[in-house]
């Protein structure tokens, strides 16, 4: 009765543990996700940004919805000369397990207030699931003319 008590016992370390490694690898591949990421970002690489997403891919900016890497390129597209125009800066990014949170202080050149904004991203095998960014940056007819949806 003993044995299979330390048997079970046993069992649910290895388990724990082996939940433990798995999101230590999911975390070092969002990591690595990141870095990618973020060196496209700084580069202005459009192709290396498109590549973290596929076409189940969404990306939401306030409540507008755009889906695959085609949509999400331009965005990203707009985004680099609309950031080109200005200083950024962003805060460290927390990274755990599948999620990725940043925070980020854009100074348009024609104005001297920063803008502040957020992201968001879903990690799951290596690619970017689901992004979000929430900012004043962004107006509602900028994003349509992008090819956003809007969520009814």
């Amino acid at each position: 009765m003993k044995f299979k008590k330390y048997i079970t016992a046993f069992a649910a370390l290895l388990l724990s543990l082996s939940a433990l490694s798995a999101s230590a690898a999911a975390t070092d591949s969002t990591d690595k996700v990141w870095q990618d990421h973020i060196q496209a970002w700084v580069d202005r690489d459009l192709d290396a940004i498109a590549a973290h997403y596929d076409e189940d891919s969404l990306m939401i900016v306030n409540n507008m919805k755009f889906k695959g890497p085609a949509k999400i390129r331009g965005v990203f597209d707009y985004l680099f000369k609309r950031f080109d125009n200005g200083s950024n800066a962003i805060d460290p990014a927390i990274v755990d397990d599948r999620t990725i949170y940043i925070v980020w202080n854009f100074t348009p050149a024609e104005e001297n207030a920063p803008i502040y904004g957020t992201d968001t991203f879903l990690v799951e095998e290596g690619m970017i699931r689901v992004q979000t960014i929430a900012s004043e940056l962004y107006k509602k007819p900028t994003l349509m003319l992008l090819g956003g949806v809007e969520q009814k």
